[in-house]
């Protein structure tokens, strides 16, 4: 009796991760640490409380996503055992436990004492609910809305520092993770293009074949690459080995993306580009930071 009871507690902490997409929701607070740090190299407590903020107010806006697509999910293979499109957990208890994480968040957020940090939070959380997500299903142009909402947490942390909204470099750093929300969307696409059809998505796939995606795609990966050499230029990275790490990287992103332009695409290595360009994003951040410290 006692294991069951176990199970059971555990499977309700893992429906409660699941919900709030946690590992999307570390990554972006991640990136919120990131910009607090660009800021100033300063391990406070106002940190933390951004670190949580924003974890807890992208988790409340994951969950918000989940309720808003809870009859849409069990479309897709991929998202048919999300907890509320499974039924595991219903409706209105999925929307209050969004609401109590998007609260929480703001109120951490809040505790940095820069209201800024937090209004930044709640402008990305009501772009990706109130516009993102409503919009994939009419527009397949619901991929800028999305990249905005992936470019706006390094100002969330940049803010809680004590930075200027409209600094140069946070906003070269904000342009880099826009950019990388495109082909990283499209990589998606190409993945699971038959789901999202069968979901009733409007994607890019209406108009153009895989094979164009592909070339779309690799054009953008190439555009990512060459447009993120500003960052250097904005104070974001001075060291001359990070300089040299950062163009490598460059390289090595373009180079392993070559593929996209043959005519007919594997699963496989999508799938090996899809985790690389977003390892990619990873190695950039923490070259930023390691500049930063050095």
């Amino acid at each position: 009796m006692k294991s069951s009871v176990k199970i059971e507690d555990t499977n309700i902490i893992k429906d409660l991760f699941e919900l709030g997409k946690y590992r999307i929701s570390i990554s972006v607070a991640v990136t919120a640490v990131v910009g607090y740090l660009l800021y100033e190299i300063r391990f406070d407590t106002n940190l933390v409380l951004t670190f949580f903020g924003t974890l807890l107010m992208s988790m409340g806006s994951a969950s918000y996503n989940h309720w808003q697509e809870r009859k849409i999910d069990p479309m897709m293979i991929r998202t048919s055992n999300r907890p509320l499109a499974s039924g595991r957990i219903d409706s209105r208890k999925g929307f209050a436990i969004s609401s109590i994480l998007t609260l929480f968040g703001m109120l951490f957020l809040l505790g940095t004492n820069e209201i800024g940090a937090m209004l930044v939070g709640l402008v990305t959380l009501l772009i990706y609910n109130l516009v993102y997500t409503p919009m994939k299903r009419v527009s397949n142009l619901a991929v800028l809305p999305g990249a905005i909402v992936g470019g706006l947490p390094p100002l969330i942390g940049w803010v809680a520092a004590g930075g200027y909204i409209y600094a140069p470099a946070i906003w070269a750093l904000a342009l880099f993770l826009f950019l990388w929300q495109m082909p990283h969307f499209w990589l998606l696409l190409l993945l699971f293009d038959d789901q999202y059809e069968k979901a009733g998505f409007v994607m890019l796939s209406k108009w153009l074949n895989r094979a164009q995606i592909g070339r779309v795609t690799f054009v953008w990966i190439v555009s990512l690459a060459s447009i993120s050499l500003i960052i250097p230029f904005y104070g974001v990275i001075d060291n001359k080995v990070t300089l040299i790490l950062f163009f490598i990287t460059e390289i090595t992103l373009v180079y392993s993306a070559r593929y996209l332009l043959e005519r007919k695409l594997d699963r496989k290595r999508i799938r090996k580009t899809f985790m690389f360009i977003n390892i990619y994003v990873l190695l950039i951040l923490i070259l930023i930071i390691i500049d930063k410290i050095i």
